[in-house]
């Protein structure tokens, strides 16, 4: 009758280091997608920003491109008395061009904090998956410290 139930509860302490086992590894893969998730977040605003970069800069050259050709522009203005007219112009240009040089700064910026950001996050990472080894060796340590307590008895 003892050796039935001791039998049982060996049966029943595999079971549940089992299901422990288990527990961790479904943690384990949790966390992993959790950090996945996050670090795919982080990626795609990285790509919005650098994408958003992208196109300020293109838009600054096209703006550069468009200030030179509005300087052509004022010097046969000149010849023709349009002078004032086509001053302006030039001049409300360079203040757009500089807006966009501000915002492709201000983008640049943005990516170089994502970027620290997403190091922050898988220098975090690693240092919770070595807590995680460390805590499962005290596991399974305290598991085989429980199995020499209960082999004992």
């Amino acid at each position: 009758m003892i050796r039935r139930l001791e039998e049982q509860l060996k049966q029943l302490q595999a079971a549940n280091d089992e299901l422990q086992l288990q527990q961790k590894e479904l943690q384990g893969m949790l966390l992993c997608l959790e950090e996945a998730t996050e670090k795919a977040k982080l990626e795609e605003e990285i790509m919005a920003k650098q994408m958003e970069a992208q196109r300020i800069q293109d838009e600054v050259n096209a703006k550069e491109e468009e200030t030179k050709r509005l300087q052509d522009e004022v010097e046969e203005a000149r010849r023709k008395q349009k002078k004032q007219e086509y001053e302006d112009r030039l001049k409300q240009m360079q203040e757009e061009m500089e807006r966009s040089e501000r915002d492709f700064l201000e983008a640049q910026e943005m990516i170089r904090r994502l970027e620290e950001q997403l190091k922050q996050l898988q220098a975090a990472r690693d240092e919770l998956q070595l807590h995680q080894k460390e805590l499962q060796g005290m596991i399974l340590r305290l598991e085989e410290a429980k199995h020499l307590e209960a082999n004992r008895l």
